[in-house]
């Protein structure tokens, strides 16, 4: 069966399913939960794909590799870019105002410099309302725009849907200008080397 109605024969089940790629890979995979259970891992020694949270008191979620099936497939030469323009119009609402994330900031340095925290990644939540279920074209265009990372999305009917390439880039250049993609970079600076 091909990717597009597996995806969808998961979807209209209600299953649990991830969707990854590793950095460099002319393959994916497709890990698809067998029953819309909850699991969870509690030692680390359990085998699957282990979706964890950002609070340590949270726990951490996992599709194990015995309750699932795995497909494996090949991309697709023709796969195309979504463009960011068929995002339908959404409605932001921002948790946390400017001056409330300033004050923020002020209180983070100053944790650091009374060494409560060696390193602290501090960011605004924003909701926001779309309407965008196609995860095919969403996987194909983070696989295609991010080739060297770890690409993924991640769905759980009971939890919701998570989508990332990793690690992010810090910095691209432009000439003389430049962009970023995330607050925190990981990948390692190579000099003089193109950066994808």
């Amino acid at each position: 069966m091909d990717f597009t109605n597996k995806l969808k024969k998961t979807l209209k089940k209600g299953l649990p399913f991830v969707v990854y790629k590793f950095p460099h890979e002319l393959k994916y995979n497709l890990l698809i939960q067998k029953k819309d259970d909850l699991n969870f891992a509690k030692n680390y020694k359990e085998t699957g794909f282990v979706f964890a949270p950002f609070k340590k008191n949270d726990k951490t979620i996992l599709i194990p590799f015995n309750q699932s099936e795995l497909c494996v497939f090949n991309i697709p030469i023709n796969a195309t870019k979504i463009p960011l323009n068929k995002l339908k119009e959404f409605k932001k609402k921002e948790s946390l105002n400017k001056d409330s994330y300033v004050s923020l900031i002020n209180k983070a340095i100053q944790q650091i410099k009374n060494k409560v925290f060696n390193k602290v990644v501090l960011s605004r939540r924003i909701e926001m309302e779309i309407e965008l279920l196609d995860f095919k074209s969403l996987f194909y265009h983070l696989m295609h725009r991010y080739p060297n990372t770890f690409t993924y999305l991640w769905h759980h009917p009971k939890i919701g849907t998570w989508a990332g390439a990793t690690p992010e880039k810090l910095l691209e250049l432009h000439g003389n200008s430049f962009s970023t993609m995330a607050l925190a970079g990981t990948q390692v600076f190579k000099e003089n080397k193109k950066i994808n």
